[in-house]
């Protein structure tokens, strides 16, 4: 009865042209609550009836939200380095239906850390994160979900062969171990910083690979990137190079730089989804408590059918829907 009642009022706020600020204060009361957080974000319980109804209330106010304006806008976005390409061509799409409304993504490349902080004080009306927003973002900010997820990759400037390598190979690269290509050419390996997202993901590979990455790390005269976008340049440009990037990333920037398979298996979406290929980086959407109407229209368009086709053409897979 209570989900009626809410449908019911949201309807009528769209209709009657008021701003989405009332529905905005409904979203942050559903998504602080256990229902909501179940419906979005732990995907083997999306077929529990209570989770299916909350979730589909969050879509259902977004698209109610958006109905009392057709004023074109700005939306100001930021977040990790390598969402930035991803969102342009979204945003493309998304305006092929929404014409006038444009998007402007903060340059330098703000972080996680740094679009959370800037969405909080209101400095951008939508941030995308590479990690689950954190419990101090969501107690402000509870409009949030998992956009999508995109094999996590190891990519090289050697075109030499094509490059199959194993657990055990990797380790021995970062272990110095192995310190060439079969063509004869060095391996450069490219580093990231020890707490960055990608380190992480490298040293969770395997124990032999937690050691390696952290010897690795001790020589100071390997090229080692600040962000995303610094990684993508050092690999394209470094002869040899080898290093962590992620498969939507190459997609979107058009990479010429060859994906290294990992024990037989191609990184792809389809080997992402069926378990093949275990290794992913994630993104998620976060949205201020009143978000504007452009960010609410963006945020529905990422959740649609057309959005999950965009998604998939550049390397992503669509984060679970109820």
């Amino acid at each position: 009865m209570f989900v009626g009642d809410v449908e019911r009022r949201l309807r009528g706020d769209a209709l009657n042209g008021r701003s989405p600020g009332l529905i905005a204060i409904f979203l942050s009361f559903l998504a602080r609550g256990k229902t909501c957080e179940c419906a979005i974000d732990e995907p083997g319980r999306y077929a529990k009836p209570v989770a299916r109804i909350c979730a589909s209330l969050f879509l259902a106010c977004l698209l109610l939200s958006v109905g009392a304006s057709a004023v074109a806008d700005t939306l100001t976005a930021g977040g990790t380095g390598s969402s930035g390409p991803l969102l342009r061509l979204l945003f493309e799409d998304f305006a092929k239906t929404e014409p006038g409304n444009t998007l402007r993504i903060v340059s330098p490349p703000l972080g996680s850390g740094g679009a959370s902080k800037a969405l909080l004080g209101g400095r951008i009306g939508l941030a995308i994160l590479a990690y689950k927003p954190t419990d101090d973002l969501l107690g402000k900010s509870t409009l949030w979900f998992h956009l999508a997820d995109t094999p996590f990759v190891m990519a090289t400037s050697d075109h030499s062969e094509l490059h199959d390598l194993s657990i055990d190979d990797l380790a021995k690269i970062y272990g110095r171990e192995i310190t060439k290509w079969k063509s004869g050419t060095p391996i450069r390996l490219i580093l990231r910083a020890s707490f960055d997202t990608d380190t992480k993901l490298l040293k969770s590979m395997s124990p032999a690979m937690a050691i390696a990455v952290d010897h690795a790390a001790k020589h100071s005269r390997m090229p080692t990137a600040t962000d995303d976008l610094e990684t993508l340049d050092m690999l394209t440009d470094i002869q040899g190079s080898l290093g962590p990037i992620s498969l939507g990333h190459l997609r979107t920037t058009q990479s010429s730089l060859q994906i290294v398979h990992i024990g037989g298996i191609q990184p792809s979406p389809a080997t992402l989804s069926d378990g093949r290929y275990p290794w992913r980086k994630s993104l998620y959407i976060v949205l201020p408590g009143k978000p504007s109407v452009l960010a609410a229209k963006f945020a529905a368009y990422l959740r649609s059918k057309r959005g999950e086709t965009m998604l998939g053409r550049y390397g992503y897979l669509r984060g679970a829907t109820p």
